[in-house]
């Protein structure tokens, strides 16, 4: 079951990145966020990994609050997460890419619908047409 480190939140058109394995340091998320960062931009963005050092959802956490950046953190079961990466079109990214910086906008995922709490989630990859 996915869970999430935020209280609950109800997002629409979000992107995700999906990380493999656990995330245990920022500076493999920097490219990517560095893309969300700042007033210009305030597109939502999830990342989904196997798992977070506390290091990094305090730091994700602080931004998130302080306004720089809106994010949310939710961890996964391996095989959940390449599901969720199969169903939206994302690059699983292990922490080699991440530390090489190859984890930036090129292999985010897009999500019509993202609603999570703390014990479950629902992802929509794509809105049905309207007739």
């Amino acid at each position: 079951t996915l869970s999430s480190s935020s209280a609950a939140s109800d997002v629409y058109k979000r992107q995700v990145l999906v990380c493999v394995d656990d995330v245990t340091e920022l500076r493999e998320l920097l490219p990517v966020l560095r893309e969300f960062s700042g007033e210009a931009n305030t597109d939502p963005l999830i990342i989904a990994a196997a798992g977070f050092s506390d290091n990094v959802i305090n730091t994700l956490t602080a931004n998130r609050l302080a306004g720089t950046i809106n994010v949310s953190a939710i961890c996964a079961e391996p095989t959940e997460l390449q599901t969720l990466a199969q169903c939206l079109d994302a690059v699983p990214v292990d922490i080699a890419l991440r530390r090489s910086g190859g984890a930036d906008g090129r292999v985010l995922g897009h999500a019509e619908l993202f609603l999570t709490d703390r014990h479950r989630t629902l992802v929509v990859a794509q809105a049905a047409e309207k007739e």
